[in-house]
């Protein structure tokens, strides 16, 4: 026996403890007594019937940390070059008021009496360590789902499916309930005052091109007809979006542009409120779910797949894959603009070939837009003469892509029209930041291309530049 018995008689209620399955339990099968923490009379339950209940959990979801090399903070006594531990995880108090959801008072207690209970009845010392972790734990029921999702949209049913439809709901209905660590939503509403900058960038090998991108950059920047759009990674063949990213150097290496060739990028941004989901925060996703809920592992099961679906969105696919390995994202995407009360505009998600540190983002056409308005072709340079060009790409630290003009009312044209105001494009609600457009050289040296600005240049008729620096 042991020599103090007093805690074993301790009585906790149903107000002392805060989870919501275990105070239901103590309330349909508790018995009205003192409460040893409150004073108050109310149902409850003695104290190391609690721990027994408590002692199933924490066995079966948490194990002790791994002890890990840490700085020495020992005195100068000890052998310095003597490796120093830490154990990893959070003390069993921590844990136990994690499980019960009450005061450090009712944990301190039930840890009592579990170490007494190791030590005198098994010998082991499962309590006495230092740091508890919650057991690994890999996503089955949930993984198996998506890939019988895949399956089904690529080899069985790919259009009004209503299997494809149950089978998302299951997965991602709930998407709205989740929120971050810090608090954040994966689903919010992002407005003009929240400054989120938004890059675009299209690939020119041919100086007439890369000219006819500079003089016409609203209507060339901007997402391709839908006639001419190709499958994406979260579109279908026909359905045009505007793929993007949220820093230059991210939306110039999803291009993958050879060497030699030049990246057109611009800035835009948001002129009017869009849900936005933001894929890159499932891996810091938290719920709260009770160790009393019966349905506890199903539910940990389908926040661990959650946690690491946004790794399926942005992994790498061959080209020659492209065609059948995007259908399910792409079933994704369109299941989301109609699965919510407020249609998702926008997914971020982490980046493929800049690395998980930069984010891309597809934003998706308004439904209430109207009439979608679009060109096929390009408009055509009406220039009434011979135009030059001039590269001054690789200067630091004044770097430009210089333009100079043969014939002066080209240039002042031109120099006008580059310096109109940008226009809100109303499939979006994206507009072209001013001033916004870089020119940047891809070489041999990956990662240090810098971009340049862009100047166009009045007619010099005191020189001549010779047929070298004409670009068609």
């Amino acid at each position: 026996m042991w020599q103090d018995d007093s805690v074993l008689d301790k009585f906790v209620c149903e107000h002392c403890i805060d989870d919501p399955f275990l105070k239901t339990s103590i309330k349909e099968s508790g018995k009205v007594k003192s409460c040893t923490y409150c004073g108050r009379q109310a149902k409850g339950i003695g104290i190391e019937f609690l721990a027994s209940e408590v002692n199933e959990k924490f066995k079966k979801y948490f194990e002790p940390g791994e002890w890990i090399p840490s700085p020495r903070t020992v005195d100068d006594s000890e052998d310095d070059d003597a490796p120093y531990y830490t154990q990893e995880g959070e003390a069993a108090t921590f844990r136990i008021r994690e499980i019960v959801d009450a005061d450090e008072t009712i944990a301190d207690d039930i840890l009592e009496i579990l170490k007494r209970k190791a030590r005198d009845e098994q010998g082991d010392s499962f309590y006495e360590q230092m740091g508890y972790t919650l057991k690994e734990f890999h996503s089955v029921d949930s993984k198996a789902l998506w890939e019988t999702f895949c399956y089904w949209v690529k080899h069985r049913e790919r259009f009004f499916s209503e299997e494809s439809k149950i089978m998302l709901d299951e997965l991602f209905a709930d998407f709205t309930e989740f929120s971050t660590n810090d608090g954040s939503k994966l689903i919010r509403r992002i407005t003009e005052k929240d400054g989120l900058k938004i890059f675009r960038a299209r690939e020119s090998r041919r100086p007439i091109d890369r000219l006819r991108i500079i003089l016409s950059p609203q209507e060339e920047m901007k997402y391709p007809p839908s006639l001419i759009a190709t499958a994406g990674r979260l579109n279908p063949s026909g359905i045009s979006v505007f793929y993007a990213a949220l820093d230059r150097d991210a939306c110039v290496a999803e291009l993958r542009p050879p060497v030699g060739s030049a990246v057109i990028s611009s800035e835009y941004r948001i002129t009017r409120p869009m849900m936005i989901l933001d894929l890159t925060a499932l891996s810091k996703m938290h719920r709260l779910i009770s160790y009393f809920d019966p349905e506890y592992e199903k539910k940990r099961d389908h926040l661990e797949f959650l946690r690491s679906f946004e790794s399926e969105i942005s992994k790498p696919i061959l080209p020659d894959e492209v065609e059948i390995e995007y259908i399910p994202t792409q079933v994704f995407a369109s299941y989301l603009q109609y699965a919510f009360s407020s249609p998702i505009q926008g997914i971020i998600y982490s980046s493929t070939q800049a690395g998980r540190d930069h984010k891309n983002i597809v934003v998706f056409k308004l439904k209430d837009s109207g009439p979608i308005r679009e060109s096929l072709h390009a408009e055509a340079l009406p220039l009434t003469s011979e135009y030059w060009s001039l590269d001054l790409a690789t200067k630091e630290p004044n770097s430009r892509l210089s333009i100079t003009f043969k014939d002066r009312a080209d240039y002042v044209k031109f120099n006008d029209r580059t310096r109109e105001p940008p226009v809100i494009d109303e499939n979006t609600g994206l507009c072209m930041v001013s001033d916004s457009l870089r020119v940047r050289r891809i070489t041999a040296g990956r990662g240090k291309d810098k971009d340049c600005q862009i100047e166009l240049r009045p007619p010099y008729p005191f020189l001549d530049f010779g047929r070298r620096f004409k670009t068609n």
